[in-house]
């Protein structure tokens, strides 16, 4: 029973999207920020993971990947998201697959874009000492917009 009071306390009070569209289905892992539900590439939003040939990118993916692979996930995106990827709130089995792995250290809080949304999460991975992202700079999208 707390569990589910926490879910929908979570739901709540994650950010939402004017217009929404929401996508259900099989998740497929294309690298530690970004999946594919219904051949639509959605970026997962509020979080820094390495891609490509950055370092941890390999980890970042691997994580990704055991924890939701061919799971089922929906992700909320705007509808205008226009070209290109989407980007996308996406929760599995109620948990929110941003602060899965911002809490498990294979993703940063990315500020200028979550408000700082999964900052506790970092802040408890690194206490944890289980930020496995060494060598990883934070990208420049993600610094505050105020500096």
């Amino acid at each position: 029973m707390l569990r589910r009071v926490l879910v929908v306390l979570v739901l709540l009070a994650s950010p939402c999207f004017a217009g929404e569209q929401t996508i259900t289905d099989h998740a497929e892992i294309l690298d530690g920020q970004t999946i594919r539900l219904r051949q639509v590439v959605i970026k997962l939003w509020g979080i820094a993971a390495p891609v490509a040939d950055e370092p941890g990118a390999s980890m970042a993916a691997i994580a990704l990947y055991r924890l939701y692979d061919r799971n089922i996930v929906t992700c909320h995106m705007p509808s205008n998201w226009g070209a290109g990827a989407a980007i996308g709130k996406c929760e599995a089995a109620g948990f929110d697959l941003g602060a899965v792995l911002v809490s498990s250290g294979f993703a940063l809080d990315c500020p200028a874009v979550s408000g700082g949304h999964y900052h506790v999460h970092e802040q408890k991975a690194r206490a944890r000492g289980t930020i496995f992202l060494t060598g990883y700079e934070l990208p420049t999208r993600c610094h505050s917009k105020t500096k």
